[in-house]
């Protein structure tokens, strides 16, 4: 495997040579609200990620909600390497499009590395990127390294070698200030003839503004024939003195085929950069929220009191943040919350008068709480009982707060025979 400088090589002898993804800003508890009849308000709940300055990181997991692995559009990193070997190599400079704020500086390039890393050293371009992890002096932060990196996760991947549909690629979606980077990694081979059965798809993903990074991983087996099986999912600043990484994810053994598992990377030094927390209905501001810090790296967000108007409505919330790279712009994300009321349904039965004795009718209305209960428009009592009824036609009606149903039936007067 190639090595990073002269001095680099001498430094992995003596270590011992060895190889090495917005829908998902919010957390939303319950997207689809149904309100019982009766019940007029509730709360809406939220958890969003709690962005501060980009000196400094926290690394948390989420839900697993990849982008697509694979696209028509997606540029194949493979054109962006001279020559026909792509393993341990860097990519020429890539234009990220947006800035992008990392460890407290802004970038507009970076380069991607074929063994699962992205450097914003635009000096690494178009070189040999080398490989090794030490299980005892491999761990981030690091000088071993190149720089303000993203190992995501950094192991020793090798697309030269034989696999079904590999491909590494990247994009860039969205509209800004709402942009994202995306590279993605998918069945691309292992290194080594003892880890070629090994296949690894996981994603890195760069969204515009914030500083944020999300890595989804797939497939990562563990192959410990190679490198003992180690790689990095973390975090380097450019100084390499300050790196986050996952838990258990740090110069180790991990991983496995079918992992299904995310990780975000938050912007957690300094100053929130959290301006406000919106509801909006038609395009309309109803309401603002409350914020409490939640688990580390998340805020919380509450909207007490939220009274639909009609029978449906469509909630927009809204949170603002400032730009990681620009105090002077904002930038906004927003999801959807569907409040539902439901109508209350009337079971009726009825029993028919006969030689002077009233009939009667038993009322049971379902689908919210407290009901009460009146006949022909007469007064509401709690019970769901109407005694001595002649006979003829009747309305039943149910209320629960402003929730009103009503159903009918007909008392006919029986008479013996003879």
């Amino acid at each position: 495997m190639r090595r990073k400088t002269l001095l680099f090589f001498f430094l992995l002898s003596v270590l011992t040579s060895r190889s090495q993804n917005p829908a998902t800003i919010f957390s939303i508890p319950n997207r689809n609200v149904v309100l019982a009849c009766g019940t007029a308000c509730t709360t809406i709940t939220a958890t969003v990620p709690h962005i501060k300055q980009t000196d400094d990181y926290i690394v948390t997991p989420m839900a697993y909600l990849p982008y697509a692995y694979t696209t028509a559009s997606g540029v194949d990193v493979a054109t962006l390497i001279a020559g026909s070997l792509f393993d341990d190599r860097w990519t020429s400079k890539v234009p990220i499009t947006f800035p992008f704020c990392f460890y407290g500086i802004t970038y507009p390039t970076l380069v991607i590395g074929t063994n699962s890393a992205i450097t914003f050293d635009s000096s690494q371009a178009s070189t040999y990127s080398g490989y090794v992890i030490s299980s005892t002096t491999g761990a981030i932060p690091n000088s071993a390294y190149y720089g303000p990196e993203i190992f995501g996760p950094y192991h020793d991947i090798d697309i030269d070698n034989p696999g079904p549909n590999k491909r590494i690629e990247y994009r860039i979606e969205g509209v800004a200030p709402n942009r994202r980077f995306i590279v993605s990694y998918s069945a691309v081979p292992y290194f080594s003839v003892s880890c070629t059965t090994s296949f690894a798809t996981h994603q890195m993903v760069l969204y515009e503004s914030t500083g944020v990074i999300e890595v989804y991983i797939q497939d990562k087996p563990s192959c410990t024939a190679w490198n003992s099986g180690l790689s990095i999912l973390g975090v380097q600043n450019g100084a390499e003195n300050k790196a986050v990484a996952a838990p258990g994810k740090n110069a180790t053994v991990w991983g496995s085929t079918g992992m299904n598992e995310a990780y975000r990377f938050t912007p957690s030094g300094g100053v929130p950069k959290f301006k406000k927390a919106e509801l909006l209905v038609n395009g309309a501001v109803v309401g603002t929220g409350d914020t409490t810090s939640g688990n580390p790296g998340l805020l919380n967000l509450n909207f007490a009191n939220v009274c639909p108007g009609s029978d449906s409505t469509a909630y927009i919330l809204r949170v603002t943040y400032g730009t990681c790279n620009n105090t002077a712009q904002d930038v906004s994300f927003q999801d959807t919350v569907f409040i539902k009321r439901t109508k209350a349904t009337i079971a009726l039965s009825a029993l028919n008068a006969s030689c002077g004795t009233g009939g009667t009718i038993t009322a049971t209305a379902t689908g919210g709480t407290g009901f009460q209960y009146s006949l022909n428009g007469g007064a509401p009592q709690a019970g769901n009982t109407f005694s001595n009824l002649n006979a003829g036609i009747y309305t039943v009606s149910a209320q629960s707060g402003t929730c009103v149903s009503n159903a009918q039936t007909t008392i006919t007067e029986q008479y013996p025979e003879g």
